[in-house]
This record gives C-alpha cells, structure tokens and sequence, in this order.
C-alpha cells in the first residue's frame, strides 16, 4: 500500500507539473531534471567511463546513466567540459552539486527485483516497500530532479528464474514502481537466456506492460543491447534498430544503450568500437532526434488501424497537419500489412522516412512490406495549397489559394505554371516547402519568409526551366535544401541565413545576396553571391562543403565581388579551399568548378585572395568584412592581384610578403602565390606590380620614383635585376594609366589596358 509519504510525494509532483504543463515535454515537473524542450528525447548510455563523453556525443548519445565510483568530482568535471548530463547516484559529491545542471537525476540500485547475491548464495529480491524508502529519502534529498529506477528482465518475461522465489510473480511491478519517478528496465533477447532468444518483441511487450503498471504521466525507459555481451553472438544493426522501435512506439520515452562485452575479451564501450554498430545507432538518434517533438506529443490511439495487429505494432502522432504513423514488425518472418485511417488526406502519399520513397494513399489506406521485425516511419504529406491568383496578390487573401492559406511549420506552397506576378507577403510566412513550377519569373516580396520544417529538411523547389524571385528577408530555422532543376533560376536577394545547414542541390541557378548559415553544403549546380562589393554582402559559414573532390569540384560558389568568413571549429579548411579557387580560377577564365568569381572574369586586375586569419591579424577579436572573427577563421575576399594581407590596397607592404617568400614552393596567396600554382616568382611579382600602388576601388595614388625605389631595395637577391627592369618597365606604364586614370569616378572601376 502506498504510504502517507509517498502520497505527500506524489501529490506534490502532481501540483510542480501542472503549474509547469506549458512548458512541454514528459519532465516539465523537475527544475533540474531533463530538459523539458519538446525537441529533447533522453538518449542515454550505461555506466561509461567520463572520458569518453565527447565522443559519445557524436554519436547522438545525450545522458550518461550511472557512473562507476559516483559521481566524483572528476566525474562532474569531465562530463561538464563535454557538454554530456548524467542520471547518477546520490552520494554526498553529488548533494554537494545540487546547483550543477550536469546532474539531471538520481539512480537507485538497479535490478532489485532480481534475486540479490550476498557473496555465497542468492537471497530474494529486495522488498518493494524497501525500494519505496529508498525513493522517499532521495526525494527528501532533493525534489528537483526524477529518481530513476531500474528494474530486470522479470518486466518483459514472467518465466525469468533470476528472480528466484518471485518468479512469475508480476503483480510485485506496479508496487516497485511506485518507488521512483522514471521507470526502466532491460531485458536482451539476442543474448539473452534459450527460451526467450530472437523475441525481440519482448522490448515492446515489456515496454508495454511498464507503462501500464505505471503512475499516470512516468517516465517510461528501456535499455537497449548493442554488443555481443558474453561472446555468444550479439545483434545486428538492424536488430538493433528494430527493438529502438519496439520500445518507442509501446511508449518509451527514453532509452539506455547497454554497450558492454565481457567475453572473450572484455570491452566496456563496443558502440565506440564496432564500426558499422556507431554508425547505425548514429543514425537511429539522429532519426530519434529529428522526431522528438512527436515522439514526445499525445498519442493519437485508435485513429490508424492495421489488418494484422497481431504482426505489425504501429504508433500515430500529429504535428500540426502532418501525421505520422510508426510502424515495426513484431514477427521474425515477412509480412504484408494494410494501414488504413479514415482522416488521412484524400490522393496523398505516405513518406517513408529514410527510406527514399513514398506510398500512395487511396481510400484511407496504403500497404506496405515488412521484413523480420522491419521498421517503417511514415510522414503523411498533407495536401500543398496551390497559388491560385486571385487580383489583390495578398498572401493571405484565402480566394488567392487551393487548400486554404499556407502559413505554420511544414506548411507547403506551390507557385504553379501562370502568367509572371508578384505575391505580396503581408505577413511574416513560415513554410515547409515552397514550390515555383512557372516559367515567367514568380517574386516574392514584403515580410519575412522563415523556412522551418521540424521534422527533416525544409525545402525550396525551382522545377526545370522554372524562375523565381524571393525578394524578401529569409530566415532558415531548420535545414533547408534549395533546389533548382536544370534550366530553373532562383534569386534571394534579401537577407538570407540561420543556424542550420543550406543544402544546394540541383543543375540550375541560385543567386543569393549572401549566406549566413552554420553550414553551407553544395551538392549541384552553382550558388552566385550577387555582385556588390559592401559588407552586406559578405556571407558566413562555419563548414563550406562542395561535392566532389581536389582537381575535381563537382559545383561551385561563386563571390562576384564580395567576401566570406569561413569561421571553423574543428579542422582548418585552407587547403581545401585553396584547391577550390584555384579549380574556379581556371588558368585565369574564372569559370572552373569549386570557388570562383564572375566578376574577376571580366575584371583581369582582379582575384579572389584568401588567408588564415592569424596570417593578416595579431590581436582577436578582429573585423573582416563586417564580420567579427576569431584565430580559427579562413577569410576570402575579392581583391587586386598582389593584395597580400587583404587590405585593398597593393603596397610595399605586400611585395614585402612576395619577396620573403619568392622562389618558395607550397606558398599560397597571402605568401605571394598570386596565380595559385604554390610557388612564388616573377609571374606573382608581375601580377603585384602590375597592381602597386592601386586599392580595390582605383589608384591609391600617383607612384613616385621613391616608391619604386623601396620596391627594388625590397628586392633579395638573385631576383634583383629580374625585379628591377621589371619596375623600371612597369613605373612608365603606371604612369601612362595614371594619367589616364586621372580625374575619372572614385566608384570601383577596372581598366582593362593598365
């Protein structure tokens, strides 16, 4: 029976969530528990050592569930620095860190329900009502954070001899869980004992019957297995991914990779070392990630049915006006199953997340195959509304569309084909997809457009030989793949950016006034920064990514005439981007492959420079077009051929950095390598004179006799009579276009024959 303290307990808890619903997600009741963000899903992994958090952190793994010795303070210290939270014991480290948001939780010992070994034989479980104490004590420690409690294999198999005198004995769970705020278990059907060997749908049943001996509202968790745990033959991946799913669409809401190998050798973190196993279960987090706000929504029961329950277990979620089914075989043979639901969206088609396909929809209903425990993810696309074209060009006049306004999260528009117009956004916009398919130019123009699709990739579509104009700002809260069909063209040329990855895709033309995004990724096509020459129009990335590799760019970006900040975090890029310009430069064409500029095509005194900004900068934080920019940062800019340091001006300064480094090789631009061929020479020399003494925007001044004399006094041996003939030639030639140059616009210019 439950005791007046564990009622107080429960009644309070009650009261913390219901002040808190609003804020969403299954732990709004825990000031410092796990994240109540509807986005987070609690993905944890046992007992690993804190060394190896950050690259558990790669792999989407979020939670550390329990610590071997604590926590410690190095423990703490450790799993901060790496950003990784931890579920952990209560011992007096960790009251001691009762403000520290590393710990989100607290354990019990695990597995009390299994019988325990005292050093000579096995004594029964530990009582329910022992483990209920337990859990007052902790709560009394501390409120603010779930008590997790971990039971065995007993929650999925009555039959489970580890529990000694209370085996088969399943009434004991509900009292157990009574005594936690997060309820967990684990049971391994590939390593596990003979008689329950292969039933991965154990982790689903057991899933199942945790939630209904639960509280109402806990915390449901699973663990599950990754290695082969005894030497015996582990699971696969796909076995792996299979029992995810089990226990995710039987309601888990939180899982723990068990990832230990006792034998024959002993390996603590086989998810790190089994190659192909880290990249599956990378995969399946990212999916888990991506559908969190799902996964963490109501649950639609009842709505979508399928012909053969007893083989297929699925799970119904709704975003917005998108539904989603989850389904997983529970059989180890194949099977054909029926989905039907008589609210899906007449004539749609059912997305397999994935997998690269979609299933139509007919009637309600769509079919599909499933292997041995195969899992399907299904995003049903809900109806686009089409720009009809009323008179007004208001985007939201209703009599403008088919299928009502399109306005919220994974909204889809689609411009069809029509006469040339322009729609006016009349208020901010957000959008999943957006679709042009007419081929007179379509504009875009008012209020911001902010793509955001929750669930996977937003998405802009030009179709062949399509033209579009999105002349508005543009703000990309999710990852967004722009793509422009072959023949199609797409110009936005208000501001553009967002913490996300911008995907080009597409043989067609997207022209940009910039980029502002985390990552910049071009997979087709070209992406044309729109000449303009000013620090509006300087993008930034963290990750420039161009499909193809060195001497072979399968894309390219063009700058025109502008900058880009390339702020990295982990490798430096400059080698790779070196290999780019110099594929765009294409022997001086500047119409190569990788990354080029339209403008330097037609200007010949002009080039795209580039240097790692420790190579031009002594103190950070420092500027470079408009952008302010740290030590771990690859500038590029648009410049006069012999603009070493990037400063628009080509000076002493300049030929200085030639001559130190002329005659070497491996040198790049801010070295003196003017034509990208990593050695410094007469050909580089020719190209900075050629330029002495002129900025970006015409001829800094008059050069004097002085000025060519320092230049040859600059001069190191042996190149000195080569460079001073040179300079001689060259001062005459200056003067010639100076005179020529003089009294002209101070508007940036080029003259073709100086």
């Amino acid at each position: 029976m439950r005791s007046r303290t564990l009622e107080r307990l429960f009644q309070a808890g009650v009261a913390i969530a219901s002040a808190r619903s609003a804020l969403g997600g299954p732990y709004a009741q825990w000031s410092r528990g796990p994240s109540d963000d509807p986005s987070y899903f609690p993905i944890g992994v046992w007992l690993q050592q804190p060394v190896y958090a950050a690259e558990y952190r790669t792999i989407g793994v979020n939670l550390y569930m329990g610590l071997y010795e604590g926590p410690t303070e190095d423990d703490l210290s450790r799993l901060a620095a790496a950003g990784m939270q931890t579920i952990c014991g209560q011992n007096s480290v960790g009251l001691a860190h009762i403000a520290d948001p590393t710990i989100v939780g607290w354990m019990l010992e695990p597995e009390p329900d299994n019988a325990q070994w005292n050093g000579s034989e096995y004594d029964p479980p530990i009582l329910p009502q022992v483990v209920q104490g337990w859990y007052s004590a902790a709560r009394a420690n501390d409120p603010s954070r779930p008590v997790s409690l971990i039971l065995g294999q007993g929650v999925a198999w009555d039959g489970w001899w580890g529990r000694g005198t209370r085996t088969n004995h399943p009434e004991d769970y509900p009292q157990y869980l009574l005594g936690s705020d997060i309820g967990s278990f684990d049971v391994y059907p590939v390593n596990g004992e003979l008689p329950i060997q292969g039933q991965l749908w154990r982790v689903g049943y057991g899933m199942g019957r945790l939630k209904q001996w639960s509280r109402p509202g806990q915390p449901g968790w699973t663990f599950i297995e990754t290695s082969d745990i005894d030497g015996t033959g582990g699971p696969t991946p796909a076995q792996v991914k299979s029992e995810v799913w089990l226990a995710l669409v039987n309601g888990a809401q939180g899982l723990t990779y068990f990832t230990h190998q006792f034998a024959p050798t002993f390996n603590d973190r086989v998810l790190l070392t089994d190659a192909p196993m880290r990249a599956a279960v990378t995969a399946i987090n990212q999916r888990i990630q991506t559908l969190a706000p799902a996964l963490n929504s109501p649950s639609i029961d009842g709505a979508s049915t399928i012909d053969m329950p007893s083989s297929v277990q699925l799970m119904e979620k709704r975003i917005g006006d998108d539904i989603y089914i989850f389904a997983v075989g529970s059989l180890a043979t194949s099977v054909t199953a029926t989905i039907q639901n008589v609210t899906l969206p007449p004539n749609s088609m059912a997305e397999v997340l994935d997998e690269g396909r979609q299933i139509p929809i007919t009637n309600g209903q769509f079919t599909d195959d499933f292997g041995s425990y195969g899992v399907h993810l299904y995003r049903i696309v809900q109806t686009r509304s089409t720009w009809s074209g009323g008179t007004d060009g208001a985007w939201s006049s209703s009599s403008n569309w088919s299928n009502g306004i399109p306005n919220g999260a994974s909204k889809r528009a689609t411009f069809g084909a029509g006469p040339a117009g322009t729609t006016m956004l009349d208020v901010p916009i957000t959008l999943g997809a957006l679709r042009f398919q007419s081929e007179p130019t379509r504009s875009l123009v008012g209020q911001q457009l902010t793509m955001h699709d929750p669930f996977g990739p937003a998405k802009i579509d030009v179709t062949a030989n399509a033209s579009a104009a999105i002349l508005s700002n543009t703000h990309l809260e999710s990852d967004t793949v722009i793509s422009v069909a072959p023949g199609g063209q797409l110009e936005m040329s208000g501001n553009i950016g967002g913490p996300i990855t911008m995907t080009k895709i597409g043989a067609g033309h997207l022209a940009i006034k910039h980029v502002r995004t985390t990552q910049l990724d071009l997979r087709e096509g070209d992406v044309q920064v729109i000449a303009n020459g000013t620090d509006a129009a300087t993008s930034r990335v963290s990750t420039l990514t161009i499909a193809g590799t060195p001497n072979a760019w399968g894309a390219s970006l063009d700058l025109s005439n502008n900058a880009i900040v390339i702020d990295y975090a982990n490798d430096d890029p400059s080698t790779v981007v070196k290999d780019q310009i110099r594929s765009g430069f294409a022997g001086g064409a500047w119409n190569g492959n990788g990354i080029r500029s339209s403008s330097a095509s037609t200007n010949s005194g002009f080039a795209l420079g580039y240097a790692n900004a420790d190579e031009l900068f002594t103190s950070f934080p420092a500027f470079f077009g408009g952008e302010e920019i740290d030590v771990t940062t690859v500038l590029i800019d648009y410049t006069r051929y012999g603009d070493a340091d990037l400063n628009g001006t080509v000076n002493l300064s300049d030929f200085n950095r030639l001559a130190v480094n002329f005659n070497g090789v491996g040198k790049v631009w801010s070295e003196g390598d003017f034509n990208y061929d990593g050695i410094v020479n007469l050909l580089d020399f020719n190209k900075l004179a050629g330029n002495f003494n002129q900025s970006a925007t015409g001829v800094h001044g008059e050069p004097t006799p002085e000025d060519w004399a320092n230049l040859a006094a600059a001069v190191p041996e042996p190149a000195i009579s080569v460079f001073g003939a040179s300079a001689a030639l060259l001062l005459q030639r200056r003067r010639r276009c100076f005179q020529h140059d003089r009294g002209e616009s101070h508007q940036r210019r080029i003259s073709t024959t100086c």
